[in-house]
């Protein structure tokens, strides 16, 4: 068992916290996983819905200036 949890995390190596055991993440809250069936299950036989073809940003559309110079550089979050 040991091995399995040095070898299951080996990009992160951190104190343990509430969500981080020492090799280990999870979500204390959470459901404990389902089983592979049931998520055959839902995806051969589940109701899908339609995506709509686009979605309207509820924010301004971000236009950069034409030319910036010196300081007066601009950043735009994309994301």
């Amino acid at each position: 068992m040991a091995a399995r949890k040095t070898a299951a995390n080996r990009y992160y190596s951190g104190p343990p916290s509430d969500h981080f055991d020492g090799a280990l993440f999870f979500n204390p809250d959470g459901q404990p996983p389902g089983r592979f069936a049931d998520l055959l299950k839902w995806q051969l036989n589940g109701q899908r819905s339609k995506w709509p073809a686009s979605d309207a940003s509820p924010f301004p559309q971000a236009k950069p200036a034409t030319r910036v110079e010196g300081a007066a550089l601009e950043v735009t979050m994309i994301g």
